[in-house]
């Protein structure tokens, strides 16, 4: 279960992704790089992260220039676009059976904001344009798995916790490579019967 912060009784990690603006964090070197995370071929780089922004103003981080929910859905549609076509090439090259991110996949990084069960429990921070932006990219993740199964593609959504970066900023109560390494970690242990999936980065599946 998550671990209590600095300031109770916020939940550890409530605060979603935690890239920094050049890439550092839980998703920032696997958005720049993705396969390069996991160790893969550079041909076969598998992995897309595609994040929404974080509330303006509302949490420990702050909204890019530019953003909302729309403008990261359309950053996001642009990405797995782009994106699509070498992770069907990837799955479709792979000999290896079922599904799983080291032979294609689709990472999507949410947060325990965007779970619709566990409002009551976390609403002490309402910043509801962030849930509503996690929550419509939960409902992506749910309908890429069953969009992409038959072309070999695992899709799932990861919350990466609060994580130190200039985005997390240092009230975050978790180290960067604590979360990197623990998303790491979880990939890999993902199968077909984890596509459409909602995880932390310490390997605990989130409720919708």
């Amino acid at each position: 279960m998550p671990r209590a912060c600095c300031q109770p009784p916020r939940l550890r990690g409530w605060g979603g992704n935690g890239p920094d603006r050049k890439g550092s964090g839980a998703g920032g070197a696997s958005h720049r790089q993705p396969g390069a995370r996991l160790g893969l071929c550079p041909r076969a780089w598998p992995v897309l992260a595609a994040r929404a922004p974080a509330p303006a103003g509302g949490g420990p981080c702050t909204a890019r220039s530019g953003g909302g929910s729309c403008g990261a859905s359309q950053r996001a549609t642009g990405e797995l676009a782009a994106f699509l076509p070498l992770l069907k090439k990837a799955a479709q090259g792979s000999s290896q059976k079922g599904l799983s991110c080291s032979k294609a996949a689709i990472v999507n990084i949410s947060s325990v904001l965007g779970s619709i069960e566990r409002v009551p429990e976390t609403f002490f921070k309402p910043v509801i344009s962030y849930r509503c932006s996690k929550a419509a990219l939960n409902m992506l993740t749910r309908c890429q798995a069953l969009s992409y199964a038959e072309d070999g593609i695992l899709c799932a959504a990861v919350h990466p916790g609060w994580v130190q970066t200039d985005m997390g900023t240092q009230k975050a109560d978790l180290p960067v490579d604590e979360s990197v390494r623990g998303i790491l970690t979880v990939l890999p242990t993902l199968s077909e019967k984890h596509s459409g999936s909602f995880w932390s980065w310490a390997g605990e599946t989130i409720p919708w």
